[in-house]
């Protein structure tokens, strides 16, 4: 019976929001904690995109199928709750935006009860049957505050880029990880050896620009929200993206996961 009522109220919601399609990412991230809480697959598949993918605190990738087995019911395993803590919503672009917060779910193994409590990022964009999609998600340490350091470094980081960018194109890949994916404009593109050749696909006279809007997390897997500024072969192309960045064993912070859009369009005098 219980399940029964379960799906009955799925099919509400999403109905309603499918008709609606006024659900922003954060009402959407409450109903991501509730996914798990009520080991709600059916509701979670809408909610992620196809290409959705994961990085749990660990850094080990995980794509849908493999998180929609995290979410289905575990023998031995009870669920108490699955909820977010100082959830914040940070738009990126005309379609995108991530939500901040920490998650904490409390829960029974084979009868012995246990707490758990992580910093998380979701990625939505625009798109799908509830009008966002959860695009990516990282799990780690609990938010940190904001410092003038971590903010110097990673405006370093895109300083480096571009100058790199300036003096060959394909030498840009150097900055993301051997697993980071670029998300945007349809496509994926995963891994180093892709990324590589996705700048050297970057031809003719072209000009490239980064500035840093916000930046946050922890200091060993922070996020970036930047804006990207490409003139190539006289055409102007403004993105926005919304960057999760990861410290190596070489104490230097790399992309692992790249979403861009088209930028917001500047409000009339200013």
């Amino acid at each position: 019976m219980m399940s029964f009522v379960r799906i009955a109220l799925s099919i509400a919601w999403v109905s309603t929001a499918s008709l609606a399609q006024t659900t922003t990412p954060l009402a959407l991230d409450s109903v991501w904690a509730r996914n798990y809480a009520l080991n709600d697959t059916a509701a979670a598949g809408l909610l992620m995109a196809d290409d959705f993918f994961a990085l749990s605190s660990n850094g080990t990738p995980k794509d849908k199928a493999t998180e929609m087995g995290d979410i289905r019911p575990t023998p031995g395993l009870m669920m108490k709750y699955f909820r977010t803590i100082g959830a914040r919503e940070v738009p990126f672009g005309a379609s995108g935006a991530a939500v901040v917060g920490t998650a904490e779910w409390s829960f029974e193994q084979n009868g012995r009860p246990a707490t758990i409590s992580r910093g998380y990022v979701a990625v939505y964009m625009r798109g799908g049957p509830l009008g966002w999609q959860l695009k990516a998600l990282r799990m780690g340490n609990p938010p940190s505050t904001q410092n003038s350091s971590l903010r110097g470094e990673i405006e370093a980081l895109t300083a480096a880029m571009v100058a790199d960018f300036k003096r060959d194109p394909a030498s840009v890949g150097q900055h993301y990880g051997d697993r980071a994916r670029i998300v945007g404009g349809g496509m994926s593109t995963v891994g180093r050896v892709a990324i590589d050749e996705y700048w050297k696909g970057i031809t003719g006279p072209s000009d490239w620009s980064l500035a840093v809007v916000d930046v946050g997390g922890d200091p060993n897997s922070p996020w970036v929200v930047g804006r990207s500024t490409l003139i190539r072969n006289g055409r102007r192309s403004e993105t926005e993206f919304f960057g999760l960045l990861e410290r190596g064993t070489d104490g230097k912070l790399r992309f692992v996961a790249d979403l861009y859009t088209q930028a917001r369009l500047a409000r009339p005098g200013g």
